[in-house]
């Protein structure tokens, strides 16, 4: 029997609130638990793989519907309007990009690439912007797919992406797709004679905004030598919320939070600064209060949920979650009323993340439900309840 422990902490005093919970797979009654609005899609895979099949399910882990059968699906995420799925069918290293509805019609292969790195909506569901592979670690070139006209496009010819492109994302009017650019800096090393030394590489960063069609374009943060790892839009589209990871040692690392306003460009305002892992899950879940996971970096154990004010950078609170016996390596964050999807994986004695993969609901401290074999979990707040076959 899994039990999970959560901790719960607001305005930074301990509620003295920790909770020991216990479950079974998928033997709860129907009526201990409680509708969440919603829906979710999720890959379910059998043991010892991360490819697996679409599902989706409501919001609460119940009636639940297989959508494909191939066996090879991963990183499925809904449309804007919850009436489509996108997500990546494996090809080579990399995939391709798929659509399928809701109700499992209409499923139509979108790229034939087989390099497809990353993808995300635009807020109106009529595009797809996503990252190609280049042929190097981590690197990759933003597209888009217009799903009317049926036509793709490189967005930024003259830049590489950083890793794979993974943290780019359309600003909520549709105006804008930031991204992560990646520039290469020849270095010539001088010893202390004096004498130079061959030519070496360094690669700096900026995070930059352009149109879909590249007609405009800005660089929000110039270069530098560290990575901004996560960034999320403000509501009105005029700020970006970045978190940086800086590394002081091979174990020693400085999350920082900041923004960066449209209006402002190259000048960060910095609302938070912490020791104590790698973020994850940045997000925003009102106009005043953003939201992220921290977990321990190298293995993943236990992992923090914390909520700043998104003017001010105050704690607000914070929820440790713990699950003894097991790793937490994704926290899929259901609105900001205590509700959590967690990804697991058992821990082995070497301390080292194995299989079966799991999806635990957790609301308000107590274990719901839970999805063997579910992973990569996909929420939207909005939309009808999945209907049971």
């Amino acid at each position: 029997m899994k039990r999970t422990m959560i901790t719960a902490l607001a305005l930074g005093i301990a509620l003295s609130a920790t909770l020991m919970l216990g479950g079974t797979t998928t033997s709860y009654k129907g009526g201990d638990i409680p509708e969440i609005p919603g829906k979710i899609v999720y890959i379910k895979s059998p043991e010892r793989s991360s490819l697996g099949n679409v599902w989706v399910a409501d919001a609460n882990g119940e009636n639940q519907r297989q959508l494909t059968t191939t066996g090879d699906c991963y990183g499925a995420t809904w449309s804007p309007d919850g009436t489509r799925i996108a997500y990546f069918r494996k090809g080579g290293y990399y995939g391709n990009i798929w659509i399928i509805s809701a109700d499992g019609s209409n499923c139509e292969q979108l790229t034939t690439t087989e390099d497809c790195a990353s993808f995300r909506w635009s807020p109106d569901g009529t595009k797809i912007a996503y990252c190609r592979d280049n042929g190097s670690a981590f690197c990759g070139y933003l597209w888009c797919y217009n799903l009317t006209t049926r036509s793709a496009w490189r967005v930024v010819p003259d830049l590489i992406l950083t890793n794979n492109g993974t943290i780019h994302t359309w600003s909520p009017d549709g105006r804008w797709i930031a991204f992560v650019g990646l520039y290469e800096r020849q270095t010539v090393p001088v010893s202390e004679d004096g004498e130079e030394g061959d030519i070496g590489s360094s690669f700096e960063y900026t995070l930059e905004i352009c149109s879909p069609s590249e007609q405009n374009r800005q660089t929000l943060i110039e270069k530098r030598y560290y990575n901004v790892y996560e960034f999320v839009w403000s509501y009105d589209s005029n700020r970006v919320y970045v978190t940086d990871l800086t590394f002081s040692s091979s174990s020693s690392s400085t999350l920082i939070i900041a923004f960066v306003e449209l209006s402002n460009p190259g000048s960060m305002h910095f609302l938070f600064e912490s020791a104590d892992g790698s973020p994850l899950r940045l997000q925003l879940l009102s106009e005043k209060e953003l939201a992220f996971q921290v977990s321990t970096i190298g293995r993943h154990y236990d992992a923090v949920v914390r909520f700043l004010n998104a003017d001010t950078g105050e704690l607000e609170r914070e929820v440790p979650i713990a699950v003894p016996g097991y790793g937490i390596n994704d926290v899929c964050i259901l609105g900001d009323t205590g509700r959590f999807w967690l990804q697991t994986q058992p821990v082995n004695p070497d301390g080292f993340l194995t299989w079966p993969m799991q999806l635990t609901l957790v609301v308000n401290g107590e274990t719901i439900n839970e999805i063997d074999g579910g992973h990569e979990v996909s929420w939207i707040p909005s939309g009808k309840a999945v209907q049971p076959d």
